[in-house]
């Protein structure tokens, strides 16, 4: 849980105050549809990202845990 939690973290600083984003999950994965997380990102928080299990999935265009 505290993988999901810091990964979380990361994303929200991503997440503009107004902005739409939407975080789901579906049987066995985590889904944190961040717009501005796609862009802009830190290559620090995207290698966090990776560490803590969190995975960029291009074709959702969103972010996925496995859980």
């Amino acid at each position: 849980m505290r993988k999901v939690h810091e990964g979380l973290g990361i994303l929200l600083k991503y997440i503009k105050e107004g902005a739409t984003a939407g975080f789901c999950a579906e049987h066995d994965q985590i889904y944190a549809h961040c717009p501005e997380s796609g862009e802009g990102m830190s290559e620090e928080d995207r290698t966090r990202l990776d560490a803590l299990g969190w995975h960029w999935n291009e074709f959702d265009d969103c972010w996925i845990k496995w859980v």
